[in-house]
């Protein structure tokens, strides 16, 4: 009896504890070019690293919502923009350490 309550529990766990482990694992990250990127977000790219040199660009997914995370150097400083699928900049950060 005491196996069968000890099994059950730890299937009452695994079912319930799952759900909360994979949501943190949705997100996936890609690097993509200027060239991958929906021409709305290749817009706001080439507004936002006009004097600047753009570094990198990734496609990110999150609960089937796409962003795209510029990293730039522009001006001597390292920026973090962050835009949207319709092109909106939905973030800039300066980043700490930035040259």
């Amino acid at each position: 009896m005491m196996k069968e309550i000890a099994v059950a529990l730890l299937l009452g766990f695994l079912i319930v504890d799952a759900p909360i482990r994979s949501a943190g694992a949705k997100e996936k990250e890609e690097t993509v070019t200027l060239a991958d990127v929906p021409p709305a977000v290749r817009t706001a790219i080439e507004t936002e690293s006009r004097g600047g040199e753009l570094k990198k660009i990734e496609r990110v997914t999150k609960k089937k919502k796409v962003v795209y995370e510029l990293e730039l150097l522009k001006g001597g400083q390292e920026l973090e923009v962050v835009i949207a699928e319709d092109g909106t900049v939905l973030k800039r950060k300066i980043e700490k350490g930035g040259k």
